[in-house]
């Protein structure tokens, strides 16, 4: 569970920074245009245009988009086997005599190997998200009974 919020504080970041690049790109862009317009201050101008396309740039070679998509999906991957190895432990496991349980050693490996899959292939989350999202299930903003 941990993981999986995580990767949703992570989303949330990318989210973030890329509204916030955007905005930054659009009034300096603006105000450009209305610097060489109306003041005729070349050099503040200059300076206005030159944020535009560095924040311009940034959009494009970071990628906030795929990077938001990435934790996302990782999330909702991590939260929908949480959901499985959880009915499983209330639905099955529970009700599972003794020789049963022998039955089930498949399904948690089956269980590691899917987690692992996700883990291989999703982005990087890091210390400060991991910190965040226990952060917010400490404070019962997820659902943590189980």
């Amino acid at each position: 569970m941990y993981t999986e919020k995580s990767h949703f504080s992570s989303a949330d970041e990318w989210n973030l920074l890329h509204t916030w690049v955007g905005i930054v790109t659009t009034v300096s862009a603006t105000a450009s245009a209305a610097t060489v317009v109306s003041v005729g201050l070349p050099w503040l101008a200059a300076i206005l245009a030159l944020v535009a396309a560095v924040c311009g740039a940034l959009q494009t070679f970071l990628r906030f988009g795929d990077s938001r998509d990435g934790a996302l999906k990782a999330g909702r991957e991590l939260g929908d086997l949480r959901v499985r190895v959880r009915q499983t432990k209330n639905i099955r496991l529970l009700a599972a005599s003794d020789a049963e349980l022998y039955d089930l050693i498949p399904l948690l490996a089956e269980f590691a190997a899917a987690k692992a899959e996700i883990d291989s292939r999703s982005p990087i989350s890091t210390a400060r998200h991991y910190k965040k999202g226990k952060k917010m299930i400490g404070a019962g903003e997820f659902d943590h009974a189980n």
